[in-house]
């Protein structure tokens, strides 16, 4: 696995807005059907995303 690769896309979401996020959301669930995410886990994602944000900026 290419772990530098991997945290630089995780900080590049990270840096998008919602309205970047949902579209990027939109790309991959076209792409990949079966790969959607439940809607109570995307929730728990994007808190989960804020509050790392929040640490961050600390």
């Amino acid at each position: 696995m290419n772990t530098k690769l991997v945290e630089c896309i995780a900080q590049i979401i990270l840096s998008l807005s919602e309205e970047e996020r949902e579209l990027l959301e939109t790309k991959i669930t076209a792409a990949a059907p079966s790969l959607k995410v439940p809607q109570s886990i995307q929730k728990d994602i994007l808190d989960l995303e804020n509050r790392l944000k929040t640490f961050e900026a600390q």
